[in-house]
């Protein structure tokens, strides 16, 4: 596969992370409201998809769970103050810790199973799926409201498996530590990115609070 000057592997990046964002960016542009009081109405460029009794529910509800429906006007001053509270910085540094794990992962767990535990280019490609498939079973915590408990179990989990992966010979068992590895780290980073707008009630906090998570 491949285009003149263009190696296969170029081409699959171009088409899946370059083409593929921009109609996906382009669609949500004219489908996505700023917010839900806006939703019943035209708002630059995204389409009106509730009615105003419906928009007016939603805010509502917002309001009695948070009491802050209505975005609050910026302030520089209130955002550099939210730069000193730790909860942010906690934040920051669960998803900063957990995302290398990730990237580390996904970098390279096919050389591992290539040049670490033999496998050919097929096998090792093969491999790499299932792990992915059972991080999205093993993600439950949303279902049952339950969040921290599992982030902590993955953490676990991770130190145990990636300990597996390094210190074991055996190939089935070092795949079976690089396996939950995946899964328990994959399932940590939304649990980890979301937590911000569950923890945080005012918009600066949780905007502050996603600046230091990326």
């Amino acid at each position: 596969m491949g285009v003149p000057g263009i190696a296969g592997w170029r081409l699959i990046f171009i088409i899946l992370e370059g083409v593929l964002t921009v109609i996906v960016g382009a669609v949500g542009a004219f489908t996505i409201a700023d917010c839900p009081e806006k939703a019943s109405k035209r708002s630059g460029l995204s389409l009106r998809f509730l009615s105003e009794k419906e928009a007016a529910f939603v805010v509502a509800r917002i309001e009695q769970d948070r009491h802050n429906a209505i975005p609050e006007a910026f302030n520089i001053g209130i955002y550099m103050r939210n730069a000193g509270d730790l909860k942010v910085w906690g934040f920051a540094a669960l998803f900063g810790l957990t995302t290398t794990v990730t990237y580390a992962i996904a970098y390279f767990f096919p050389i591992t199973l290539r040049k670490g535990m033999g496998f050919d280019v097929a096998e090792a490609q093969f491999l790499i799926a299932p792990s992915y498939c059972f991080a999205a079973i093993w993600k439950s915590g949303d279902k049952y409201l339950t969040r921290g408990p599992l982030v902590i179990i993955n953490a676990i989990m991770d130190v145990v498996c990636l300990c597996l992966l390094g210190l074991v010979e055996n190939v089935g068992v070092r795949y079976f530590g690089v396996f939950l590895a995946t899964t328990s780290a994959n399932v940590n980073v939304p649990y980890i990115l979301t937590s911000p707008a569950d923890n945080f009630r005012r918009p600066s906090q949780r905007t502050s609070a996603a600046g230091g998570l990326t």
